[in-house]
């Protein structure tokens, strides 16, 4: 089985050919939701019974402009860069709870979908939307099983001893957020989760 790829800012992702993943903004509840003023996360994904809901940001081709660098405004003004993207994972719970609802409104999820789901192997419905969305539902319950990933790409050549202050403020920050039992990490390329990587073309 192929390793999955998307492009997301900038960057190639390659994905474990077990991980079963759909990049959100081109899904068709996206379509469906962006109007409500929600902004969920770039990739849902379930691996191994985990919930896994992964945010890009990609500051590695940002170049100094009128002097200033683009790194600038995180490092003066992280709390409120912590927000912003705290922001897209408590979205995607509500896109969550809403698809949940879409779905229980449907005679068919209720007679159908959830009488005969135990008949396939969980391989074959993760294959399928309803029986994707229907795991991460039943996964996002379970707090234990949910991980939070901020993927985060910062300029090279930025001063080490900011960078690592940075990622430490956002990870003290954006766990203090997180919903008791979830688990939140950031991630990029040369500290990647769980065999995600990423390449350029």
């Amino acid at each position: 089985m192929p390793n999955t790829i998307f492009l997301e800012s900038g960057l190639n992702f390659k994905f474990p050919a077990d991980w079963k993943v759909f990049k959100y903004d081109e899904h068709r509840f996206y379509q469906y939701l962006s109007g409500a003023g929600l902004k969920g996360v770039d990739f849902i994904a379930i691996h191994q019974e985990q919930l896994i809901l992964i945010e890009v940001k990609n500051y590695m081709e940002r170049f100094v402009k009128k002097g200033e660098h683009p790194m600038n405004p995180l490092t003066e003004n992280p709390e409120i860069y912590a927000e912003k993207y705290f922001r897209k994972f408590e979205d995607t719970f509500r896109l969550l709870d809403i698809i949940e609802q879409y779905y229980q409104r449907q005679w068919w999820y209720r007679k159908v979908f959830k009488t005969f789901r135990t008949y396939f192997s969980e391989k074959y419905l993760l294959n399928k939307e309803t029986g994707f969305w229907s795991k991460a539902i039943e996964l996002l319950d379970q707090p234990e099983k949910v991980k939070l990933v901020l993927w985060l790409e910062l300029a090279p050549g930025y001063d080490p001893q900011k960078a690592a202050a940075l990622n430490e403020y956002f990870q003290k920050n954006i766990q203090a957020k997180t919903p008791e039992g979830m688990t939140f990490y950031i991630a990029h390329s040369r500290d990647p989760f769980e065999g995600i990587t990423i390449f350029n073309e």
